[in-house]
């Protein structure tokens, strides 16, 4: 199939006649690499010359933290309280003081704005101490000082109902 050239219209065509483009497009006096570069060239590559100078920018230095907060602090808004275990004087042997205890620490927890040290951490601190019961308000200064507690929360079980 050879490609002849109408002059008259200005156009190509390839023998069938079925493909035919303007003269002007159709063939250009130079090769693709010799041709001179249009606006859009340019601009092209000049916005990808600004995106590699840009991403080859010095980031910020990194710095340290200049205080560390343990995720555990309490803060002036959300005090740490610590219960101590109940002391039961109901009457009755049915009242099992360290589950009520223990009930009562995690509601405090559940609480917005208070936060609760467990049961067991009291109890712990207390054997370590050497302490059954804290009898003095010295005795409660220094077990919330050993727990970092805020404060401590005493009390008893003076009426008891399973049912």
């Amino acid at each position: 199939m050879g490609v002849r050239q109408w002059a008259r219209r200005g156009t190509r065509a390839v023998a069938s006649g079925v493909f035919s483009l303007p003269l002007h497009i159709a063939r250009h006096p130079l090769p693709a690499w010799e041709r001179p570069a249009g606006l859009r060239t340019r601009l092209g590559f000049a916005l990808a010359c600004a995106f590699v100078f840009a991403g080859c920018a010095k980031p910020d230095p990194l710095t340290p933290p200049q205080q560390l907060i343990s995720p555990y602090a309490s803060t002036p808004a959300e005090p740490i309280w610590a219960v101590v275990p109940l002391l039961n004087e109901s009457g009755t042997t049915a009242v099992d003081e360290f589950a009520i205890s223990d009930t009562l620490s995690a509601t405090i927890t559940q609480t917005r704005g208070l936060r609760s040290l467990p049961l067991n951490r009291t109890l712990d601190a207390m054997r370590a101490m050497e302490m059954a019961r804290p009898e003095t308000p010295a005795d409660l200064d220094r077990l919330a000082r050993a727990l970092g507690a805020d404060g401590l929360l005493v009390g008893s079980i003076t009426a008891y109902d399973p049912f």
